[in-house]
């Protein structure tokens, strides 16, 4: 199940039945960032109220759906992917199709940031963890990579209606949890880290559309990266080594500033391959938009809990 040029196998490209092979990439990026979020709001944040910790693991359940999206990926495909064709494809269609890639990326972190605003004023997450406990938050976690799964394996048979509406309710779902960082860091720390990380976005964004260079051969390096940082925070959650955390959010950051350019170009790559076929390219578009989101969302929850541990 390949799309090929010049008769060989290509990273971040879809079967001939529209298939994604990007599951393993989004599911890994989601579950990346649910570790971190879930770290600094169980061992920062007590309720005074309660006097009782959060889940302990919001940035590794990102992480965790981003690894599984890219560990499909390159089970299916073993070797980089050839540019030249892609490239040749009509600029003006192909820029058209990015762009609506990167609408549809901008309005999933819309959707987080606003449904994370009115839990954090509500005390919606809060509440629900207060009565659900670890159960609810991993009933959470699991429902999130089942819309990831779902979404990934089935695109070509959804309506598109349904893929963005699958989508969005991710990224909702993500905003529910990721509430918890207005419990840790002043709005101030918040507000930069957000600024950092769209100014940093756009311009691995850039770079990632208008090199020449095949970063798409940096799949695998990428890939091993993750699946190793992965494992690392299994095992620092599993053993309580708080002290590592800002080490492992610079890590983070390194990480997902490749993974942002790595996405831009392979979003540039595939949508190129399906000009003249317009639902395929509203339908990859939501899977590209995915990725992206969770780039972002990786990378802005590892610069906030880097940018809060260095003000503490």
């Amino acid at each position: 199940m390949t799309d090929n040029f010049n008769g060989q196998p290509q990273y971040g490209q879809y079967d001939a039945d529209g298939h994604g092979d990007q599951m393993g990439q989004s599911q890994g990026q989601g579950a990346n960032q649910q570790y971190q979020g879930g770290q600094q709001y169980g061992q920062q944040y007590q309720p005074q109220q309660q006097g009782q910790q959060y889940p302990a693991n919001i940035q590794y359940a990102g992480q965790q759906a981003y690894a599984s999206q890219q560990g499909q990926q390159f089970a299916q495909f073993s070797s980089p992917m050839n540019t030249t064709a892609a490239y040749a494809q009509d600029e003006r269609a192909r820029h058209t199709s990015v762009t609506r890639a990167y609408f549809e990326m901008f309005l999933g972190i819309l959707v987080t940031a606003v449904i994370a605003v009115l839990s954090a004023i509500n005390g919606w997450f809060i509440s629900f963890y207060q009565a659900t406990g670890t159960i609810g938050y991993w009933g959470i976690v699991i429902a999130q990579l089942v819309l990831v799964v779902v979404l990934s394996t089935n695109i070509s048979k959804m309506n598109t209606t349904v893929a963005r509406l699958i989508f969005y309710l991710y990224a909702a779902s993500m905003g529910f949890t990721l509430s918890v960082v207005f419990g840790v860091y002043g709005l101030t720390t918040i507000g930069l880290a957000f600024g950092l990380s769209s100014l940093f976005f756009l311009v691995l964004t850039m770079i990632g559309l208008t090199t020449r260079r095949n970063l798409l051969a940096w799949g695998p390096i990428l890939f091993a990266a993750l699946l190793t940082l992965v494992v690392v925070e299994i095992l620092l959650m599993i053993f309580n080594a708080g002290g590592a955390t800002m080490l492992i959010s610079g890590i983070s950051i390194v990480l997902f500033a490749g993974f942002t350019a790595y996405d831009a170009q392979k979003t540039r790559v595939i949508l190129g391959q399906y000009q003249g076929q317009p639902e395929m390219i509203k339908k990859v578009s939501i899977l590209c938009a995915l990725d992206l989101y969770l780039d972002f969302i990786n990378f802005f929850v590892s610069l906030l809990q880097l940018l809060g541990g260095s003000s503490d």
